[in-house]
């Protein structure tokens, strides 16, 4: 009974276990987890080998993450029951929890070996071999899942998962496909595929997935962002946009979006909002280096403060971030804050040590901070890190060829060919290297690769234009400069360049074309307007050579060259004072100019300074002792204080210094001929004609020499030869005219004197040959008119009115000697003459036999003068001068002789003949004096209108008569019998020629040009309008009348000084007006032409003045024969005063018969000279 009992009991138990077991998991079911547990435990303490309860149990525990627990549950009843399939499987799933893979893996297994087609334990071990990369076993699970459920879309999808990660592309999408063919709304499988076809490059097909995605989730912010990403590489960059906006919107935190928008608002050139939206992550994210650098990058090109600020924020956030440091480095470096952005390359450097870009930058910035050598450590850091950077090593070049390092720099610029053959600036720099270490070859390579480069590079056409010019070959550089120009029309320097090469070329036309060019494209080019005045300086185009050199000194007032260099044009103008302060100038602004001291030391010889110009040759020497130049013109000094063997060294060592130097040949040759070493002398002179061809000065002196020796025909070709090369070479024409008077060809000597008077019409020895010659062909007159005209020139020379280059001192003291005793002996001549004719008053036969014999003897010494009058040039020496002047002495003497014997002829007469001599030296004396207080009484302040009619008169009166006679001497000399005007050309030309010969005492204007012709058509006037040869006859009378007055031109001053004077001090003070007559409009166009000269010349006076000098020329002019016809003693003075008598009485008659033409309104017509 008992066991009955129990046994009964038991299955009760058993009963009860079920039901609670039953209840506990309908409780877990409505969500009662704890009374589930209890009911599950009264199972279990009912039946404690009840393996569903602990597999209920374990489910309930499992909700309540005791999962310990639960893995004890499931064992519990897998022990109890080991085939419970259920409990493999629940455990499996929570040791996959676990991480307990190999343990879940188990169970799964088990599961399946239990149940082949329990697709779950596939599925979920599917998950683990996955996860553990064993794709292969994984996929055959998955494999069996699908096989057991073919529309489960998820497995299709897990297993295009599986393919994609094994690239295998085509079985990835078919499951995809398949996935979303079985759920049309599967949004990751969408977002996958999507993700695949993009990887695939099918960007449109990926935008439809992501589209479609955003259909069926609107917030997806992953797929807004992929498709973002598409919109930006198909360049739909404003759908881009408005993805990440629609990403902000999602979520208003989101900082990449507002990153990407930013970004692509920046691709698009929307700058503004770019800037917005970083400043909107700044706002959410104040401390993230990398918005800070961001919009650094940003704003680089707006805003460089701005950048440089974020940049210098992004520093300090990050210290680390190195393309922050990089960047603020280059905008420190645009904004030349040098220093700091090399201490910004500084910290980059600590912070990557191998950055080459940074030592690469960095020397830039010590180059231009002059840190040469610390650039040059940057520059070799930055090759050791990085070799194959050719940017490196030329910018080392660079700094290696500053420093004078030019092999070490051509071996960079080599090793950057060697690394980018194109690289045109290393072929270009290159070239010049080349050229400056003389491999000129090597630089025309360099240039050639260059073109070939680029064939537009101007500037590598231009430099191997330089180089061919260098290297002498003419044409080819005209074709380089030409391209320049080709390519740029404004390239100033290739203008520059090419002007200097055709200067060269002696192309001066082309030349000066592009020196104007040059100052076309640019007015203050200096060097220019420099080399522009040197070559009109070359063609003697005086004036518009000191023209550009006035601009170079206006443009750089301390420019000492251009003063030097004006200084020759004033030297050579001789302008000697405007010289002197050129060359002092260019002296105190460069006292080590060698050159301005020699060329002041020039000018120091032609003032005949000797000492000074010794010192100067000497300071030049001293500054630059391999001058050739300065040796030779310090040896043609010496050669004038007759230091002959100091000169003879230096001649030596100008020589040495320079072989090719052919004026210093020239000028040994002339020391060689004084020293009578002729044939050393003729030895130079034609070395110095071989080396240079064009050196007329070694001809001539050759020519000069032939000349002296008797070898007329050689003399003869090499004077020939300069006037063709140089046919105003006046020297060659007075030297070649010496050479045919002495063998008697008469006609060439006198048309070589004429020729040489063409060219040089103020030169006295010409004059004075040319003087010589006429009276050795016994033209008296016209002798004595050339005379008197070199003896005007050398007063003019002696007063410095003007210079005579080519005379010495000592020509100029031997001419005047000559001319001395010419006029000595031709005034003995007279006084013999007179006497001589004298004796005729005594009619005995005795009588006429001593004047037989006195004329004789007179005509002997005539012939002798003639002898003794030999022509001479520049290069006569002493020893010549003096035998001319003592022949000439003692010419005199006989004269002299002759003269008492006439006298002892006539002793009766003595007496007389001396006291008249006493009284005529009296009178010029007494002249003087009362010339010199009438001047002084005039020159008084209150008597200023009486000194400007005075000075009025006087000038212009003298100056048309001594132009008057200088043109008249002109015209015999060309031996013209044509007619001629007071304004044809030879007139013209002849003005031009004529210096100013007025007054020492007041000083006054020329009678040249425009006023000549005014004051000849003023004379015109009155004389009949038909009448021919109007100013020839008017030349002939005035010059008749002045030969008879005057007998030299201070006689001819001073008399109408008197004239002049007299006239003036009787002008009536007040009320002065000039007469309304015929003359009145010549009156005032000549004051109106006057005024250049005299500020007073509206002056009722001065018109006055220009009135009365027409009434005394027409009176000269129309009353030449009988004022020829007068007395012998009747002064000139006396003259002037029968031209307001006759006025006056001519007035009287017109009264006397109705007839009045010409109003006299003063007393000047009347007044009476004493």
């Amino acid at each position: 009974m008992q066991n009955n009992s129990n046994t009964n009991q038991s299955i009760d138990n058993e009963e009860q276990a079920i039901k609670h077991k039953d209840l506990s998991y309908e409780l877990y079911e409505q969500n009662k987890l704890e009374e589930a547990i209890q009911e599950v435990n009264k199972a279990l303490k009912l039946m404690p080998n009840l393996a569903s309860g602990y597999l209920y149990r374990a489910w309930f525990v499992t909700d309540k993450k005791l999962i310990d627990e639960a893995v004890t549950d499931f064992s519990k009843a897998l022990e109890l029951d080991p085939k419970l399939i259920q409990a493999y499987f629940f455990r499996g799933n929570l040791y996959l929890d676990l991480k307990k893979d190999e343990e879940a893996i188990r169970d799964y297994s088990k599961v399946i070996e239990l149940d082949s087609k329990y697709k779950s334990a596939y599925y979920n071990r599917f998950i683990i071999l996955k996860n553990q990369k064993q794709f292969e076993d994984a996929i055959k699970d998955l494999n069996k899942f699908i096989e057991l459920d073919l529309s489960n879309s998820n497995a299709y999808y897990q297993r295009g998962l599986i393919h994609s990660e094994l690239s295998q592309n085509e079985e990835c999408l078919r499951d995809y496909n398949k996935a979303i063919e079985l759920n049309p709304q599967f949004e990751n499988c969408y977002f996958k595929r999507a993700f695949k076809l993009k990887i695939l490059g099918k960007l449109e097909d990926a935008q439809k997935d992501y589209e479609k995605v955003l259909n069926l989730n609107s917030k997806n912010e992953d797929a807004y962002n992929n498709l973002a990403n598409i919109f930006n590489e198909l360049g739909k960059l404003n759908q881009s946009i408005d993805c990440y906006q629609k990403l902000i919107e999602l979520n208003p935190q989101n900082l990449d979006a507002y990153e990407n928008k930013a970004i692509q608002l920046r691709n698009l050139g929307k700058i503004d909002e770019s800037i917005i939206c970083y400043n909107k992550l700044i706002e959410l994210n104040p401390k993230n280096a990398d918005i800070y650098y961001s919009r650094g990058v940003l704003t680089m090109n707006k805003n460089i403060n701005d950048s440089l600020n974020d940049f210098t924020k992004a520093t300090q956030l990050d210290p680390t971030n190195k393309n922050a440091f990089y960047n603020r480095a280059i905008l420190l470096g645009k904004l030349e804050r040098n220093e700091e952005a090399v201490q910004c390359y500084h910290q980059l450097i600590d912070i990557d040590p191998q950055n080459s870009d940074a030592y690469y930058n960095q020397a830039i910035l010590l180059n231009e901070l002059g840190k040469k050598e610390e650039a040059l450590y940057s520059y070799n850091k930055a090759i050791q890190i990085n070799p194959k950077e050719s940017n490196s090593y030329y910018n080392r070049a660079l700094i290696l060829n500053e420093k004078g390092e030019k092999e070490l720099a051509l071996k960079d610029y080599n090793k950057t060919i060697e690394l980018n053959p194109s690289y045109v600036s290393a072929h270009y720099n290159r070239g010049i290297l080349l050229k400056e270490l003389g491999k000129q070859e090597d630089a025309l390579e360099s240039y050639k690769k260059v073109i070939q480069l680029d064939d537009n590079y101007t500037q590598a056409y231009y430099c191997r234009a330089n180089l061919l010019d260098d290297m002498g070959k003419s044409q080819e550089a005209l074709k380089d400069y030409q391209k320049v120009l080709d390519l740029d029309p404004n390239y100033t320097n290739a203008y520059y360049n090419r002007a200097i090469l055709y200067n060269k070329l002696n192309k001066t036309e082309e030349a000066l074309k592009d020196y104007q060019k040059v100052l076309d494209l640019d007015p203050n080019y200096t060097d220019a307007y420099y080399n522009r005045a040197l070559l009109y300086s070359k063609i003697k185009k005086n004036q518009e050579a000191l023209n550009d050199f006035n601009k170079v000194i206006e443009l750089d007032p301390k420019n000492a060259e251009a003063f030097n260099s004006r200084g020759s044009v004033y030297h050579e103008l001789e302008q000697d004072q405007e010289a002197m302060t050129d060359y002092s100038t260019s002296i105190m602004l460069n006292p080590i100019n060698s050159n301005a001291y020699n060329n002041r030391a020039n000018l120091y010889s032609d003032q005949d300074l000797k000492k000074e110009s010794l010192d100067d040759y000497n300071m030049s020497i001293q500054l630059n002792p391999l001058k050739s130049n300065t040796f030779c013109n310090r040896g043609i000094l010496l050669t004038k204080i007759q230091r002959n063997e100091e000169a003879l060294a230096d001649f030596n060592k100008a020589i040495e210094l320079n072989q090719n130097n052919a004026e210093a040949y020239n000028s040994r040759g002339i020391l060689y001929k004084d020293l009578n070493k002729f044939d050393l002398a003729f030895k130079d002179y034609f070395k110095a004609a071989e080396l240079d061809p064009n050196n007329l000065n070694s001809l001539y002196n050759r020519g000069n020499l032939y000349n002296e020796q008797g070898q007329k025909e050689k003399a003869l070709k090499d004077f020939k030869i300069i006037l063709e090369r140089n046919p105003s070479h006046a020297e060659t024409y007075n030297t070649r005219g010496i050479l045919y008077k002495r063998e008697g060809q008469i006609d060439n000597a006198l048309a070589d004197y004429n020729k040489a008077i063409d060219i040089n019409p103020r030169n006295p020895l010409y004059l004075t040959n040319l003087g010589s010659l006429y009276y050795s062909q016994k033209d008296y007159n016209k002798a004595k008119n050339f005379f008197s005209l070199a003896q005007g020139c050398l007063e003019s020379i002696i007063h410095s009115k003007f210079k005579c280059r080519h005379l010495s001192p000592e020509n100029i003291e031997f001419i005047q000697n000559q001319l001395k005793l010419i006029a000595d002996i031709d005034s003995q001549l007279q006084v013999a003459r007179n006497n001589i004719n004298a004796l005729t008053n005594a009619g005995s036969i005795d009588g006429q036999q001593k004047k037989a014999a006195f004329l004789e003897e007179f005509i002997q010494i005539q012939e002798q003068v003639a002898i003794g009058l030999k022509p001479t040039n520049e290069q006569f020496n002493q020893q010549q001068h003096q035998q001319i002047l003592d022949f000439l002495s003692k010419i005199d003497q006989q004269i002299k002789i002759l003269t008492i014997k006439v006298e002892e002829s006539q002793n009766k007469n003595e007496e007389k003949i001396n006291s008249l001599e006493s009284k005529v030296l009296q009178l010029q004396e007494q002249d003087s004096n009362i010339l010199q207080q009438e001047l002084q009484f005039l020159q008084r302040p209150e008597n200023l209108n009486l000194f400007l009619y005075y000075k009025s008169l006087f000038w212009r009166l003298y100056n048309y008569l001594h132009a008057m006679q200088l043109m008249s001497t002109k015209f015999i000399a060309l031996n013209s019998d044509e007619m001629i005007e007071s304004n044809s050309e030879k007139v013209v030309e002849i003005l031009k020629n004529i210096s100013n010969t007025s007054s020492f005492i007041i000083g006054s204007v020329p009678v040249v040009g425009t006023i000549f012709t005014a004051i000849n058509a003023a004379l015109d006037y009155a004389v009949e309008r038909v009448k021919e040869k109007k100013f020839q006859n008017r030349l002939e009378a005035l010059t008749q009348i002045q030969k008879k007055y005057f007998v030299s031109p201070s006689d001819q001053e001073k008399e109408i000084q008197f004239a002049a004077i007299f006239l003036a001090k009787k002008q009536i003070s007040n009320n002065i007006q000039y007469d309304d007559g015929a003359l009145n409009p010549f009156t005032s166009k000549l004051s109106i032409l006057e005024n250049n000269y005299e500020t007073n010349s509206q002056s009722e006076y001065w018109k006055r003045g220009i009135q009365d000098t027409l009434i005394i020329l027409q009176y000269l002019e129309f009353h030449s024969a009988t004022i020829l016809k007068q007395q012998e003693n009747k002064k000139f003075r006396q003259v002037l005063q029968d031209a307001f008598q006759f006025r006056n009485k001519q007035e009287m008659d017109d009264q006397n018969n109705q007839c009045h033409l010409v109003q006299v309104s003063n007393s000047s017509r009347c007044c009476q000279l004493i």
